[in-house]
């Protein structure tokens, strides 16, 4: 019987990736506190740091074989090719367990006062039953926005207590509104409250907000956007295959082979890789 890692394509990894040592760092630190610290995402293994991107503090440059697929080594992948998207002009960041997340990639498109973006999500593991170095396992979904930043009265109006998302500049990817005065917007982000630029974020929205705000027709034409529904209205019997094709697009147009830091490479499959699964 034949079977399909769906979109998951293989990592060819081959030399050496330079990195940035903190020694001792998470003696008393968490790996949250660490980040904070030095301006960089790390990775803890005993009670030393790691980071690929230059850390504010000083620390020792080592160097890491990539063909020895343990966490750190997967940590890399992620960081590298968080920066590889941000140098083909498309915005990227770490999320949540380790999952990328990349915009621009597609385009977005706009409908009435929303912008829907398609976001490709990008997942680095090792797998044993595959002959590579990690599998990038591929995935598609969309993202309703305001197409207007806060700095907007009628966003700024409707901006506490929703959740806003950045669409430029540097701080924080997203956090909670809770007021905007001005051109400066006050997020709760965890437990802290950050001042940004009003006009470098805008709303994250659901359907109810948009029926809510806009009416029942804007929802639909919203919906039909996003690929939910077809023209008619009706539901979108080839939504899947869809979401799979975009996906498979768009790790196509992040290109074969990436230079690493150190000297090293990291060659991404043209084509999801196929496992054939044998009954006894």
């Amino acid at each position: 019987m034949g079977g399909l890692y769906l979109n998951s394509y293989p990592l060819s990894c081959e030399g050496a990736v330079s990195l940035f040592k903190l020694p001792g760092a998470a003696v008393s630190r968490r790996r949250a506190e660490i980040q904070r610290a030095v301006g960089v995402n790390v990775w803890v293994e005993d009670d030393d740091a790691y980071a690929y991107g230059e850390p504010s503090q000083q620390a020792a440059e080592v160097s890491r074989s990539l063909e020895q697929m343990d966490s750190l080594a997967l940590f890399v992948l992620r960081e590298v090719l968080v920066d590889h998207c941000k140098s083909l002009g498309f915005d990227s960041w770490v999320a949540r367990a380790g999952e990328l997340r990349v915009m621009g990639v597609i385009p977005h498109m706009i409908e009435d006062r929303f912008r829907v973006e398609h976001v490709l999500n990008l997942r680095v593991t090792a797998e044993e039953y595959v002959r590579s170095g990690a599998l990038l396992t591929a995935r598609h979904r969309t993202s309703w926005r305001c197409a207007d930043p806060l700095s907007h009265p009628d966003i700024a109006a409707l901006a506490p207590r929703q959740r806003a998302v950045r669409v430029g500049g540097d701080g924080p990817h997203r956090g909670r509104v809770v007021r905007v005065a001005g051109s400066s917007a006050f997020l709760r982000v965890g437990s802290e409250e950050v001042e940004v630029a009003a006009k470098d974020y805008t709303l994250s929205i659901n359907a109810a907000f948009v029926a809510k705000w806009r009416g029942s027709a804007v929802l639909r034409k919203v919906r039909v956007s996003s690929g939910e529904l077809t023209i008619s209205g009706k539901r979108n019997q080839h939504g899947i295959e869809d979401r799979f094709k975009l996906a498979a697009r768009a790790v196509r147009q992040l290109g074969g082979e990436i230079a690493v830091e150190g000297g090293g490479r990291i060659e991404i499959a043209k084509a999801p890789v196929q496992i054939r699964l044998e009954t006894s």
